[in-house]
């Protein structure tokens, strides 16, 4: 909607785009990792090492028509590896009392808004999202602002406020990246205050365009 225009925006909406979106087994894998380390889709195990043949594909489109996520047999291993580091990093940063995957619905400027960290603190004022990446984890910044990270942690920040208004101010916003590749590194972004307020301007933007 910032980037690029508004026809753009409404083209890359679920609502009001009805094509069913490519498959990315990058996407996936990421999905399944999260959902091993935080909860929430079901995974459905598939007995093969590629979607090539029919029962392969049948099978990955069978599990997202019912919600869940797809992992090859193959990618087993690795998903476990990466979400055995992503936990023990996350417990590292905020504990095990954690709120996890978190839909928040807001209205903002007339829009209904929707925001999903992959964790919460307790008390409302750390938010963590993770993200499995095939690059270095220390690395990771020249990806941070053209993936619209900045975007995504002002509108986590808002979804926060509207549900804890006392500790507006207070919160801390953090990026947990994980490398695929053994030995799996990850590093620790936090959001700072000046990437915020330029993301923030973004987004109050943004929703006044969609409105």
């Amino acid at each position: 909607l910032i980037e690029r225009s508004p026809l753009h925006a409404r083209y890359a909406h679920p609502r009001f785009r009805k094509q069913e979106q490519d498959f990315s087994r990058v996407t996936n894998f990421g999905s399944a990792v999260a959902a091993l380390v935080f909860g929430g889709a079901e995974i459905d195990l598939i007995d093969g090492h590629s979607y090539a043949s029919k029962a392969c594909k049948e099978a990955r489109d069978a599990a997202l028509a019912a919600g869940r996520l797809p992992l090859l047999t193959e990618e087993k291993t690795l998903a476990y590896a990466v979400s055995d580091v992503a936990k023990a990093a996350v417990v590292s940063l905020i504990g095990t009392d954690i709120v996890p995957e978190a839909t928040i619905i807001f209205r903002q400027a007339g829009a209904t808004c929707r925001s999903r960290p992959d964790a919460l603190s307790s008390d409302h004022t750390v938010l963590l999202d993770l993200k499995v990446t095939g690059t270095n984890a220390r690395d990771v910044n020249r990806q941070f602002f053209s993936q619209g990270y900045d975007m995504q942690a002002a509108f986590m920040e808002r979804a926060a406020d509207s549900i804890d208004p006392k500790n507006i101010g207070r919160r801390e916003i953090f990026y947990l990246f994980v490398e695929v590749d053994p030995p799996h590194g990850y590093s620790f972004i936090q959001v700072s205050e000046s990437t915020l307020q330029i993301a923030r301007k973004k987004m109050n933007a943004a929703v006044n365009l969609w409105s």
